[in-house]
């Protein structure tokens, strides 16, 4: 059915369907793959078989039962291409991060407006605002730039111990909002992603520390992007523990810094490379987020995130929204 729109749109020379195959009658749809692979195997007298580690486990049962083929389990090669970004590729996933940027500044905006009763948060019409009122919102800003998230975070107070936690009840004053939106294209299927922190009044001493150190952290992990760098994750550890915080390196409780630094971004909002404790030397091309946070119970998170472009000789930061921690 969708042939000749293949043929249109794809860069792919060779295109095969299950038109092109003689398929068996009365067999179920995964024996069909199978029959069709085999096929293809055959024509193309292929016999040794890389299946990437997230196949799907009753086609592998059924691949494998004939054993006249060498079977391996490998790295999907197509992933390790995708650390590669091409000039197209940067300017889809610039497209969606301005994309996350508007909704960003427009969600602070209204932040910024809603007024303070009782510690908790209300707009116009005197109705308490909650963390759903605020997903909502932005989702209704990423689709007006035809980009759509499943997942947007909004967290508040207590939630924000949870680095991906949620508050769905309302939102209140003096407290951390951590704002994380990973829009996804729909016309190119490329994300963006980012991350700001706000307090809507007067954040406490200690929350103002806490937000210092992942700002200077997050700042001199950015600097230090260029080719063939591999030691971001522990700079930023550095600076986090320097300042009196935990992070996984001097602490075995869920506390303090407890994820990674950052992550590729692309097709996939998670990707390869992984900016953490390991000997990944950045490329050229690769597009990675720098995002170290804190969190602690009683006290709350603070997370800050852009994304950022490996250059020739350094980076180009996607991102131009402000840090600003009290609105």
């Amino acid at each position: 059915m969708e042939k000749k729109r293949v043929f249109k749109e794809s860069n792919v020379m060779n295109i095969l369907t299950y038109s092109d195959f003689p398929i068996k009658k009365d067999i179920n749809k995964d024996d069909i793959i199978i029959d069709i692979l085999h096929q293809i195997f055959y024509k193309y007298n292929i016999y040794n078989i890389g299946i990437p580690k997230d196949f799907p486990s009753i086609l592998y049962f059924l691949l494998t039962k004939k054993n006249k083929y060498k079977y391996s389990i490998i790295k999907s090669p197509i992933k390790k291409e995708r650390e590669i970004k091409n000039k197209e590729e940067i300017k889809y996933i610039k497209q969606s991060v301005n994309a996350a940027e508007l909704a960003m500044k427009t969600t602070i905006e209204k932040l910024k407006k809603l007024s303070i009763k009782d510690n908790i948060l209300y707009d116009k019409k005197n109705r308490a605002v909650t963390g759903e009122d605020i997903r909502n919102y932005i989702d209704q800003k990423l689709i007006k730039k035809s980009c759509y998230s499943f997942s947007t975070i909004v967290s508040c107070g207590i939630d924000t111990e949870n680095p991906h936690g949620t508050t769905n009840v309302v939102l209140k004053s003096n407290e951390p909002i951590i704002i994380d939106i990973f829009p996804r294209s729909i016309k190119t299927l490329y994300y963006g992603d980012m991350t700001r922190t706000v307090v809507r009044g007067n954040a406490s001493e200690k929350l103002k520390d806490i937000y210092n150190t992942v700002k200077e952290a997050q700042e001199e992990g950015i600097k230090m992007i260029k080719p063939n760098i591999t030691d971001i994750h522990n700079k930023v550890c550095d600076i986090i523990e320097r300042n009196g915080y935990h992070t996984t390196r001097n602490c075995n409780e869920n506390i303090g810094f407890n994820h990674s630094t950052g992550h590729g971004v692309g097709l996939d909002i998670h990707e390869t490379p992984n900016i953490s404790d390991n000997n990944y030397k950045l490329k050229e091309g690769n597009v990675i987020t720098i995002e170290p946070g804190l969190y602690y119970p009683k006290i709350g998170g603070v997370r800050i995130e852009d994304t950022i472009y490996v250059t020739k000789k350094g980076y180009k930061n996607l991102n131009k929204y402000e840090k600003i921690f009290e609105i």
